[in-house]
């Protein structure tokens, strides 16, 4: 592939800086202290916000070298030449031009540039999921807490071309060194697009969060555990039958396996007037059995064998928990669980000395 500033690939450029340097300056990016000002020709202007809460100016030139970048990269930072803020600088331009970014604002035309207008094409829209689990220390409680959350991104695919938010400006990317593409984006029918995802009970989500990276499209959320279970499993093969695109992070804490089977064994020992019996479920073709997958979620929920707190919950409510093998996740209904918790929670709260 040849090399182009306006699809900038970091392994082009990457070997122009020192281990450091990349570390610190992915580490800047990431946290989006980069700011790209203007882009002219194989030049970048942009700056950078420092540890210490100073704000650096980067001048950037890439020139041609071979088959990978050489970068000119200047600072008016204490380092001065090729540092993290450099590389925060184009890891920045990266991720925009890879996320489908409008950087029209920025470019400047040095010559005038044929322009290639795409429209009247519907967009298709697209669904990211992810969550991110933060562990943290809870000084009320003296203890440490983890904390799940969950979102869900919004974006449109229009002939190949990814865009999202609002309002709906027109896409304009560079195809190559003569020619513009400019993409009219159907503002109305995104709308509906978006009012179909809230009619779900989705929310535009207000607070930041890691469950998805921002180049990921416009972030929604719903309120509760059991409303995201709900949409999973209810609402989203209705949109895939609508011809949603839906993509599912690994780390998708509700991209559940399904439970194929349920048995009961029963083994009996005549000589020792005594049986074993093991429940289990089947899934993708594997027997599991149930009683150390219940132990497993008992000590993340203690609250589990608490017998007020489980006859609150409805039957139909499903209780996540996590596979022993391949960090699998599934989905428990309350129904097929109660008695069983029930007889764990006689044994686990009986008095010392009282008969089982």
């Amino acid at each position: 592939m040849p090399l182009d500033i306006h699809q900038l690939r970091q392994e082009d450029w990457r070997s122009e800086f020192g281990a450091g340097d990349l570390r610190r300056g992915i580490a800047y990016a990431e946290e989006k202290r980069s700011k790209l000002l203007s882009l002219k020709d194989n030049s970048l202007l942009a700056s950078c916000r420092g540890a210490a809460g100073h704000t650096y100016q980067q001048r950037i030139t890439l020139h041609p070298y071979g088959r990978r970048w050489s970068v000119t990269g200047h600072c008016n930072c204490p380092v001065g030449f090729n540092c993290k803020h450099v590389v925060a600088a184009l890891l920045t331009l990266e991720a925009q031009q890879r996320g489908g970014g409008d950087l029209s604002e920025i470019i400047v035309a040095t010559k005038e540039v044929a322009e290639q207008r795409l429209e009247g094409i519907a967009p298709t829209p697209q669904l990211s999921l992810g969550s991110q689990v933060r562990v943290h220390f809870d000084a009320r409680k003296g203890r440490m807490q983890e904390q799940t959350q969950h979102r869900a991104a919004l974006a449109f695919d229009y002939a190949g071309h990814r865009v999202f938010g609002k309002p709906a400006k027109d896409l304009v990317k560079r195809l190559d060194a003569d020619t513009n593409l400019r993409l009219i984006r159907d503002a109305q029918a995104e709308a509906a697009l978006r009012k179909r995802l809230e009619g779900l009970g989705l929310q535009v989500a207000l607070r930041q969060s890691e469950a998805l990276p921002a180049e990921a499209g416009e972030p929604f959320e719903l309120d509760s555990e059991r409303d995201w279970l709900d949409f999973v499993q209810q609402q989203l093969p209705q949109l895939r039958a609508e011809g949603w695109q839906i993509h599912m992070r690994p780390d998708f804490q509700y991209n559940l396996a399904e439970v194929d089977d349920w048995y009961a064994e029963v083994e009996e020992d005549p000589q020792q007037n005594w049986f074993d019996l093991e429940l289990g479920i089947e899934v993708e073709g594997q027997r599991l059995s149930l009683l150390p997958i219940l132990l497993q979620a008992i000590r993340r929920t203690p609250w589990l064998l608490a017998p007020e707190t489980l006859a609150q919950r409805a039957d139909e409510d499903r209780l996540l928990v996590s596979l022993p093998q391949g960090g699998k996740r599934i989905a428990l209904p309350f129904a097929r669980l109660k008695p069983l918790l029930a007889t764990l929670g006689e044994l686990y709260f009986r008095d010392p000395g009282e008969d089982v």
